[in-house]
């Protein structure tokens, strides 16, 4: 099965403005991953567009949140939101441009890419 794309993304300034930056987004809490517990929720980033070959990821499945409300007829309704992320990419160039994409992705991926950095 397919896993459904990141939404909600967004940038915002890091600790030091010109050197990070945090990626935020979400993705959704009934994913149709089949193996969504080896998902990681991950950020490739580079200056060619066409080569991403940097890659941050989150530690965590992200943070979701439950809340529940009652109406005046007594029915109860919940709402869980989708799973939130914030990716925390630090060692940019000052005025550099950075492309980014957002992703879930499977564990052994990451390894991988982590493997193709020591051997360089």
């Amino acid at each position: 099965a397919k896993c459904e794309e990141p939404q909600h993304m967004h940038l915002s300034v890091g600790h030091d403005p010109s050197t990070s930056m945090t990626v935020s987004f979400s993705t959704p809490s009934n994913s149709r991953c089949q193996s969504k517990d080896l998902m990681i929720a991950s950020v490739f980033f580079g200056t060619d567009p066409v080569n991403l070959a940097n890659v941050a990821f989150d530690n965590s499945r992200g943070r979701q949140f439950s809340a529940s409300s009652q109406d005046k007829l007594g029915n109860l309704t919940e709402y869980t939101s989708n799973y939130i992320h914030h990716i925390q990419i630090t060692g940019l160039e000052p005025s550099t441009k950075y492309y980014y994409c957002c992703k879930k992705v499977e564990t052994h991926v990451l390894r991988h890419e982590r493997e193709k950095k020591r051997s360089l």
